[in-house]
């Protein structure tokens, strides 16, 4: 079977349409790091849960198998997404303590209204991601020369637009599951 170029472009199309989706995705659980620092703002739930965060990436890791999506590659995303979100967490912290007129009014309730609204950003960034690993095959299968030329132009346009969100993205899940620093994703 042989690609034309209207369907070399709908590939091309439809990978950028999934790296706009995911990206508006990271943007709306960053969002929810607003909530989530005013439900942690003054009280003894600190910024900083490793088991709580190993907890979260072992679940999207297991899922991420049961939907065929790169364990890694979903490590590392969400890795990445809790890194943000403690950034945004701390700099509102900071924030507030200085300027106590700019507290929140409120504290949310973070198991009950905050969490449940985390873990249906987290669903639909699996199926996101795997929406977008599936664009990205039948790109590279509709020209892989081009793929490759655009795979390195819509990741770094990618890595520029969450550059600010991702805190640690350049680490790396061993097979034991621990860490190490990479500088290649």
């Amino acid at each position: 079977m042989e690609w034309s170029d209207s369907n070399n472009q709908t590939s091309i199309d439809d990978v950028n349409e999934q790296e706009s989706l995911l990206t508006a995705l990271a943007a709306e659980r960053l969002a929810l790091g607003d909530k989530v620092a005013a439900a942690k703002y003054g009280s003894t739930t600190p910024i900083d849960d490793e088991a709580r965060e190993e907890r979260l990436l072992a679940d999207v890791v297991a899922r991420s198998r049961e939907i065929g999506l790169d364990p890694l590659l979903t490590w590392r995303f969400f890795r990445a997404q809790i890194e943000a979100n403690k950034v945004l967490q701390r700099r509102l912290h900071a924030l507030w303590s200085d300027h106590p007129e700019l507290r929140p009014r409120c504290r949310p309730n973070l198991d009950s209204e905050v969490r449940p609204q985390l873990d249906m950003i987290t669903q639909r960034m699996l199926l996101r991601l795997k929406a977008l690993e599936c664009a990205r095959t039948a790109a590279h299968r509709a020209d892989g020369t081009l793929y490759e030329s655009l795979r390195g132009l819509h990741e770094e346009a990618l890595r520029i637009a969450l550059g600010r969100i991702r805190g640690r993205a350049d680490t790396n899940m061993t097979s034991d599951g621990s860490e190490t620093d990479r500088h290649d994703w």
